[in-house]
């Protein structure tokens, strides 16, 4: 497997310049929703490549539990209050409810990058505060056009009772993946179908590592601030 560089300099002036430009165009809210898209993203592709799962140590369940609380309560995203943890031979059941479909998978990653952990059930209902189905329609549409992969998309939204979903086509499987998380983050939505059909050709594994280069190169200086 090639080694996923992280530098951006290595993908030139020209990729900086575009980042930089769109920055500018975006306001606070609209760059919070591209962070919490980007780093669900990363957690996702990247995940397996860097090491981000629980490791293979056997520790003692009630340990596992303390630790999977106090990384819950401690991260601020999600409001731990809401949120139970039981843990049985090291598998894990969330259950309890939250706000977000992005808080949901918020704990998924939480849980399985916690040491010792061998399996996990989430059954975290998402019980977000009631938002027009219009209205959760016209926000996922003005979501995909702060998505760079997006803008010049195809695709069709349609919601019933919070429930999301997503027509069309794109050129790349990473285009598809992206459409359905950045809807999963807007507020009222209780679940994504994505039915984007995937119409491009595969891409070159060099093509893949350098996007992801220029992922991390974005995310992680903005999550430092």
């Amino acid at each position: 497997m090639p080694e996923i560089r992280l530098n951006p300099a290595a993908d030139g002036p020209h990729e900086r310049h575009k980042a930089h430009d769109c920055d500018d165009q975006r306001g606070e809210v609209i760059v919070n929703v591209r962070l919490s898209i980007l780093s669900i993203l990363l957690v996702l592709t990247l995940g397996p490549l860097l090491g981000f799962k629980g490791g293979p140590a056997t520790l003692p369940d009630p340990d596992i539990e303390a630790a999977i609380k106090q990384r819950l309560a401690m991260d601020g995203r999600i409001d731990s209050r809401t949120v139970q943890v039981h843990v049985e031979d090291g598998t894990v059941t969330l259950g309890g409810t939250v706000d977000t479909l992005e808080e949901k998978f918020l704990a998924d990653n939480l849980v399985v990058s916690t040491q010792g952990v061998k399996g996990l059930r989430n059954a975290i209902l998402v019980k977000p505060t009631p938002t027009r189905d219009d209205v959760i329609e016209r926000t996922v549409e003005e979501t995909f056009k702060t998505v760079p992969v997006l803008k010049n998309k195809r695709l069709h939204v349609s919601v019933t009772q919070g429930v999301v979903t997503l027509k069309g086509s794109v050129e790349k499987p990473l285009h598809s993946v992206a459409a359905e998380k950045s809807a999963q983050t807007v507020p009222g939505v209780v679940d994504v179908v994505n039915l984007i059909k995937v119409v491009g050709t595969p891409r070159p594994d060099r093509e893949i590592e350098r996007d992801c280069g220029v992922l991390l190169a974005v995310v992680i200086p903005r999550q430092s601030r």
